[in-house]
């Protein structure tokens, strides 16, 4: 074996070596973590036991789905037992978060539809249900989108867009334009999805946002391509913070 090879394959060894001492301790306080909350779940009787079963999802959702969505739906029983509109959506959403991670768009749906009822009917009262409709619509979109449902998606897309744009929030309403440019895209409505696209990318340039910025450029790179424009994709990728609103001329579907 040719002596760089061989430096290369210890290089490699050394590397995963010293990734699993600095992951093995990390991976146990996750552990610790989990097995505490598990010991003070089992005799917590009153409001704590939301909070702890909301803790158990968000230290388990990102490792372990199934285990994740136990927790949020024991975090669901519990809201409903107490009749607590706030609770009920806040479980659902994680439940909905737990179905979405699983694959399962149709249920994730079901019970997005059922809470987005109740912070609806409940936002009057509690205002705070406002805030959790914008990314509630949000999900909905989302979900939809994955099952190929696009109207019922926009529909969903929308409204939590008119949401963001009543509070404000640039950096939301940038995430919504992106998210309404991705059916468009889905549609193929290219142009209809570069200029929401290019909505959101504009949104980024003006906060000086360089979060997932190679996403949005990507997507509006895709456009370009899709309308059989591809010179413009290599300038948004390269310069993308030296670009020009002329840059960005409607483009025609001609070859």
């Amino acid at each position: 074996m040719p002596t760089y090879l061989k430096f290369n394959k210890y290089i490699t060894f050394a590397l995963c070596v010293l990734l699993g001492f600095i992951t093995n301790p990390l991976l146990s306080q996750d552990q610790a973590k989990i097995d505490s909350l598990r010991l003070l779940l089992k005799t917590s009787r009153d409001t704590s036991r939301f909070t702890l079963l909301t803790a158990l999802f968000q230290a388990t959702n990102q490792t372990n789905f199934e285990e994740a969505l136990g927790y949020a739906n024991a975090a669901y029983s519990y809201a409903e037992s107490s009749s607590d509109s706030v609770l009920m959506v806040k479980a659902g959403r994680m439940i909905a978060y737990s179905l979405d991670d699983l694959g399962r768009n149709e249920e994730a749906l079901l019970i997005l539809n059922k809470v987005i009822r109740i912070a609806q009917r409940n936002q009057e009262r509690h205002p705070e249900l406002k805030v959790v409709l914008r990314y509630l619509y949000n999900n909905a979109g989302i979900a939809y989108m994955y099952i190929g449902k696009y109207d019922s998606s926009l529909s969903y897309h929308f409204k939590s867009l008119e949401i963001r744009e009543a509070e404000g929030d640039q950096r939301s309403i940038g995430t919504a334009q992106n998210n309404i440019g991705l059916v468009y895209f889905k549609l193929k409505n290219h142009e209809k999805a570069l200029e929401y696209y290019l909505n959101s990318l504009s949104i980024k340039r003006e906060l000086n946002d360089q979060s997932d910025i190679d996403l949005v450029l990507n997507n509006v790179g895709l456009c370009y391509v899709s309308l059989r424009n591809s010179l413009k994709p290599l300038s948004l990728l390269t310069k993308p913070w030296q670009m020009q609103t002329e840059l960005f001329p409607r483009c025609n579907n001609s070859s």
